[in-house]
């Protein structure tokens, strides 16, 4: 239930499939619109270049360019509808093996249970078993960077405008959150993200 940094921005299809699920009523307290963004480069140190390409939702007719909404609270939205879902079954245990047919599929759990559903959702992390077991390959390569993210809280208010600087080693954003705070995302070499992420 507390904030731990994490946030997610959303774009108009995002809200539209939230409102269809009839969520965004409740997430709509939390959510922090986008009125501007403004991206430009440069090189830590030196600057912003003079050349910015600025985006305003003034300009466009759906609204805000977006909205920013921190994880706790889109989690929990998320975990109460699939819990109010009759058509969605809540199992623990250890999927073992699955199979699927004309009909349906059928997955075996450690225990030996065997359950049958019409679909198997495989959203079980980066080396998904499910995925693994269905033949279903991946491909994965490193960009030699890492993502440093947090949160800050500031004096003066973001007026709703989202940054983007990008930097030789990589972007980093600075995304408006409710209240006089704003979430860091800031894309930096391996090396150097380390030595950032191992300061006090």
């Amino acid at each position: 239930p507390a904030f731990d940094g994490r946030s997610y921005a959303l774009a108009h299809a995002s809200c539209r499939l939230l409102r269809a699920l009839g969520l965004w009523d409740a997430l709509a307290p939390h959510a922090q619109p986008m009125l501007e963004i403004k991206v430009t480069d440069g090189r830590a140190g030196e600057g912003p270049a003079p050349f910015v390409l600025e985006f305003d939702y003034a300009e466009i007719e759906e609204g805000p360019m977006g909205w920013m909404i921190e994880d706790r609270h889109l989690r929990q939205a998320l975990a109460r509808a699939l819990a109010a879902e009759p058509r969605i079954a809540h199992i623990t245990g250890e999927v073992t093996d699955h199979a699927t047919g004309q009909t349906g599929a059928t997955v075996t759990l450690a225990d030996g249970a065997s359950l049958a559903a019409s679909v198997i959702v495989g959203a079980d992390g980066v080396a998904s078993p499910t995925a693994r077991r269905a033949g279903i390959r991946r491909m994965e390569w490193s960009y030699g960077q890492t993502a440093l993210v947090t949160a800050i809280s500031h004096e003066k208010p973001h007026n709703g405008i989202a940054h983007q600087f990008f930097m030789p080693p990589g972007p980093l954003a600075i995304l408006p959150l409710t209240g006089n705070r704003s979430s860091i995302v800031w894309s930096e070499r391996d090396a150097e993200a380390r030595r950032i992420q191992a300061l006090d």
